[in-house]
């Protein structure tokens, strides 16, 4: 048999192959979301929501539930990570809440690109430095994903 008839024999059982791993790579993704979106929504975070996040505590019950979802979902899928600094639920939950407020209109988006949400103390100049000095001419008090922070929010 021709040698290029063989390789074009080859391109349908690849394709085949690529298709079962976006397919099994979708299913896992499914359930994961499902898994996390089963959780009950812990009473001591929607306490938290309705004491520091007006916009929670002044939606509709039924838009509540939905909001909460979107909390652990976000929660579940991106890493808040602390530099030099502490911070407990309520910190945790004040980001969801950042993140999910501008999106809310969009019940499926759940920022793919991010992975984590670096928390620094206070502003930092652009060698990530939180000390003040003479020196330090910049206050930066955010920063999503330049450069080399690909999936980072600071």
């Amino acid at each position: 048999m021709n040698p290029y008839y063989q390789r074009l024999l080859i391109l349908p059982f690849l394709l085949a192959v690529v298709g079962l791993i976006l397919y099994l790579t979708y299913r896992r993704k499914l359930k994961k979301k499902n898994l996390i979106l089963s959780q009950p929504f812990p009473e001591n975070w929607r306490s938290i929501l309705n004491e520091h996040v007006r916009f929670y505590s002044e939606m509709e019950e039924v838009h509540k539930s939905v909001f909460e979802k979107r909390i652990q979902l976000f929660l579940a899928t991106k890493k808040i990570e602390p530099i030099d600094t502490d911070i407990d639920d309520t910190f945790r939950l004040m980001v969801a809440a950042s993140a999910i407020i501008p999106m809310f209109a969009f019940p499926e988006f759940n920022y793919p690109n991010l992975r984590e949400v670096l928390i620094y103390p206070n502003s930092f100049d652009e060698k990530f430095q939180t000390e003040r000095s003479e020196s330090h001419k910049e206050n930066i008090t955010g920063m999503v994903g330049d450069q080399f922070m690909n999936g980072t929010m600071i």
